[in-house]
């Protein structure tokens, strides 16, 4: 579980930094990895 926490935390770390670049990135893509992240945490704290 914390392999896949800290993948989610670092790939929406990476698509912040995209979308700070400029580069218009689709909000399912976001949104995505934002649930996986919350799935994760809420695992891992239950």
């Amino acid at each position: 579980m914390a392999v896949l926490f800290y993948t989610a935390n670092e790939g929406i770390s990476v698509t912040e930094n995209i979308v700070l670049f400029g580069v218009h990135l689709p909000p399912d893509i976001l949104d995505a990895l934002k649930k996986l992240k919350d799935n994760t945490e809420n695992k891992m704290l239950g």
